[in-house]
């Protein structure tokens, strides 16, 4: 998995992941997202502020999946079942966003602070430099192989290569397998707060030991590669 600026040639296939991350967030029964957010303006505006990165596929760590599913003992069948999307359709038959196709995987906006962050000065526990992750969405197709856990890490590397001391993030209350994902990386709740997109639970996380380019991810699926 390579990890890149987003351009404004990007903004389609980024919208078409958001969409179905939009929709799978409504059928696992919570709405983070709502309104068409993000919308294009939302990604430009990302652009623009050179904060916009997108995770694209690899073919060659991408057929590791079958090799792995074999290797363990399982189905390849097993691993073919996770390309399907959402709405329990196969992505190559139904004709939405094929990474495979596009090549683009996942999305994020990382940012070094942010005013609604600030703003909440009393919560954190970590000072000095911090970073932000938001808008983060993986392709139908990806999702439940440990993407959000690796793009997390690769995340982290590259703003403590910038000077970052610790990551912050927000999620929903209803958005419990982000919760989760934000405890295995070793973020800690720092409780239910009002942001003005509405309350979220806030995360923190302190970079104070120095991270290379090799982060530690429980799946070896893909392979993450810094360019």
């Amino acid at each position: 998995m390579k990890m890149r600026y987003a351009t404004t040639a990007d903004i389609e296939q980024i919208l078409a992941i958001t969409d179905s991350a939009r929709r799978f967030q409504r059928q696992c029964g919570f709405r983070q997202w709502e309104d068409g957010y993000p919308a294009y303006d939302n990604i430009a505006a990302d652009i623009a502020a050179q904060g916009a990165y997108i995770f694209e596929y690899d073919s060659i760590a991408a057929e590791s999946v079958k090799e792995s599913a074999v290797a363990e003992g399982t189905s390849a069948d097993i691993a073919a079942e996770r390309a399907w999307n959402s709405e329990g359709e196969s992505v190559a038959n139904k004709g939405v966003y094929n990474a495979e196709e596009h090549g683009i995987i996942a999305y994020a906006y990382l940012t070094g602070g942010d005013a609604e962050y600030d703003r909440l000065s009393g919560i954190w526990h970590y000072p000095g430099p911090y970073g932000v992750i938001h808008r983060l969405a993986i392709a139908p197709g990806f999702r439940g192989q440990g993407l959000a856990a690796q793009i997390l890490a690769m995340s982290e590397a590259h703003l403590a290569a910038q000077g970052t001391r610790a990551m912050r993030i927000d999620t929903g209350q209803d958005n419990i397998v982000m919760q989760r994902i934000l405890s295995r990386a070793d973020y800690t709740c720092r409780g239910l707060h009002h942001f003005t997109w509405g309350p979220r639970l806030a995360y923190e996380k302190p970079l104070t030991q120095p991270l290379n380019c090799t982060p530690k991810v429980r799946h070896k699926t893909f392979g993450v590669h810094y360019v």
